[in-house]
């Protein structure tokens, strides 16, 4: 088994945080844990919109 194939089996922290028993947290923990994904949220839409600029230049450059 590859590196590759042994990732695809692990759960990520994701899925790991998507299914946690929140209902032990206070209130502030959860506004905390809000706010904590919104920028994650902010980060990940940033990567993905830069990784379509380069793709876009990398095909306009090709294309030339």
């Amino acid at each position: 088994m590859d590196l590759e194939e042994n990732s695809m089996h692990q759960p990520s922290a994701l899925t790991e945080m998507h299914g946690e028993d929140l209902s032990e947290a206070s209130i502030h923990e959860l506004d905390e844990r809000i706010t904590i994904l919104n920028a994650e949220i902010v980060r990940v839409k940033k990567i993905i919109v830069d990784k379509k600029a380069s793709h876009k230049s990398a095909e306009n450059f090709f294309k030339s």
